[in-house]
């Protein structure tokens, strides 16, 4: 008797996994945190993300990519970080001002930032992440396909999901939404 072959259904299934350094995941790439001109993206090199895809179209159509960076050196073992309530007390801010609508996530992990001193290197910083729905507009309605089964695609089927990233070691906000300088690219000094 033969074995059947696995059924994928019709559209496309995705499994992606962060890479870790030390245990702690690299949860974000500051080139997703930042808009700028072409000119300063052009700046950037190899901005492939450090992570294992395996993508299923169908039972025929399938890939399997991996991107994974290797540590050179650790600048700093051991840095002090604010801990998740000062993040939590911005976030707090937002939500009693009726911008978040809802949080699916808080975590601590890396981002990788361009090495200015080098072509083709990052360095991993420290920060908060925060998954959500948000709106500018207090006021304004936030329409979303409650339908969907899976937590992951009911918070994908909204252009208001998005997240926050704060500095791990000052609590500020990490991030620009227009005139982003390949400067901003640029790790941010470590205090130890």
């Amino acid at each position: 008797m033969r074995a059947k072959a696995p059924y994928y259904p019709p559209g496309m299934m995705a499994l992606e996994c962060d890479q870790t350094f030390h245990g702690i995941p690299n949860i974000q790439r500051v080139w997703e945190l930042m808009t700028a001109d072409d000119h300063v993206y052009d700046t950037l090199i190899d901005r492939k993300a450090e992570r294992l895809i395996i993508t299923i179209t169908d039972r025929d159509s399938w890939s399997f990519g991996a991107s994974l960076k290797r540590e050179k050196e650790v600048a700093a073992p051991d840095i002090p970080l604010v801990g998740a309530q000062a993040v939590i007390e911005q976030l707090e801010e937002m939500i009693l001002e009726g911008k978040i609508r809802d949080v699916y996530s808080l975590e601590l992990g890396y981002c990788m930032f361009l090495d200015p001193q080098t072509d083709g290197q990052y360095w991993l910083y420290p920060v908060w992440k925060c998954e959500c729905l948000y709106a500018d507009d207090p006021d304004k309605e936030i329409r979303t396909d409650k339908s969907v089964y899976s937590s992951e695609a009911y918070r994908s089927n909204t252009s208001n999901f998005t997240w926050f990233v704060f500095n791990a070691q000052t609590g500020e906000p990490l991030g620009k939404e227009k005139g982003a300088t390949a400067e901003d690219f640029y790790c941010p000094p470590v205090m130890e």
